[in-house]
């Protein structure tokens, strides 16, 4: 499998495409017009290939970002990464009420867990 990245006709990113290759009538292998093999760096925000250097270009910027949507969307992500520890908890739960060993280190989770909401609760009295 290979990857290549398209772009339009003016050289601006579109999209990733995976395939077994390009290949004409007489199976030797060629790569399309609208196609590269080189991976666009990670960060890139308007990204437009360079034929000539082969290479990808920053050409964008990205918009103002509004403080409390940031803060609102960080928050958002960290009570998701709380979320996704609760059947932890409820496994740890499960495991101390049959007499059984804990399967998780239940002081470390706890202090990831408190972590986690001491950031929610600091960005919570921002807004």
């Amino acid at each position: 499998m290979r990857e290549y990245y398209r772009f339009d006709e003016d050289g601006y990113y579109i999209e990733p495409v995976i395939t077994e290759g390009y290949f004409d009538s007489e199976g030797t292998e060629y790569t399309p017009e609208d196609l590269t093999e080189v991976r666009p760096p990670d960060g890139l925000y308007r990204g437009k290939f360079d034929k000539n250097k082969q290479e990808w270009v920053e050409t964008g910027s990205p918009p103002e970002i509004d403080p409390e949507e940031a803060r609102l969307a960080e928050i958002a992500e960290l009570k998701r990464n709380l979320d996704e520890t609760d059947y932890k908890i409820i496994k740890s739960s499960e495991y101390s009420l049959a007499g059984e060993d804990l399967p998780y280190d239940i002081l470390a989770l706890h202090g990831e867990r408190e972590a986690l909401r001491v950031k929610i609760r600091k960005l919570e009295a921002k807004l």
